[in-house]
């Protein structure tokens, strides 16, 4: 009866997954975006949108998420980084089934909507969603990029309530990505980091004429 098992384990391997855990925003709100948010079960730490997330349970980060905690909740997938393959190992070992992907920069982050949307079997709503995106990114450009703007600096973090431990937006970053889009010019964009760490030193010294900083939604 071994062929059984085998046949058994694989047809659940391969039905549409209706128990995700997302270890990253940019999953979640994929999911979301999709129409698919129901079946979501837990999400990292930082994924605050859209409202509806803040109901659910949290795993950690997409650098720490508790493996322990996730096998409990029993998903049928697992959305997870790519450059997490130990981890995507230790599911595998565990029976739980993972999607890996990266979305560091702008083309990986729209190709994984596609990929998203074929795990779920949902593969037109991922292509619908990645080429609209695409539409209105080409379209923004093309409005934007006659004009001149000043300097800007992306801050994706910092101590809370100190002006410290500040994470900054560099090149290779989709956000670097999306300011030159929107007609921005990232103060750096030649950092050879993608999310360097930068002191109040730095910032005074940088001069910028523009500061965004992404702040986490309070719920």
């Amino acid at each position: 009866m071994k062929w059984f098992a085998v046949l058994m384990a694989t047809t659940a391997w391969a039905a549409a997954p209706q128990r995700i855990v997302s270890t990253a925003p940019g999953f979640t709100e994929t999911v979301y975006a999709m129409g698919a948010g129901n079946r979501l079960i837990a999400v990292s730490d930082y994924c605050h949108y859209p409202s509806q997330v803040n109901k659910l349970p949290r795993i950690g980060s997409y650098l720490k998420p508790n493996v322990e905690v996730i096998t409990r909740m029993k998903p049928d997938l697992v959305l997870i980084h790519s450059e997490q393959g130990q981890l995507v190992r230790q599911f595998a070992s565990l029976g739980i089934r993972t999607l890996a992907l990266r979305n560091t920069n702008l083309e990986e982050t729209l190709q994984s909507m596609r990929q998203i949307g074929e795990a779920l079997e949902m593969k037109d709503a991922g292509i619908q969603l990645e080429q609209g995106i695409r539409a209105r990114l080409a379209a923004l450009e093309q409005r934007t990029k006659a004009k001149r703007t000043g300097t800007l600096l992306f801050l994706v973090g910092r101590n809370p309530g100190r002006l410290d431990g500040m994470i900054a937006v560099g090149r290779g970053s989709f956000l670097n990505e999306l300011i030159r889009i929107a007609g921005g010019r990232n103060i750096l964009h030649d950092s050879p980091v993608t999310y360097p760490q930068i002191s109040i030193e730095t910032v005074i010294r940088l001069d910028p004429d523009v500061i965004v900083e992404l702040a986490a939604e309070l719920s």
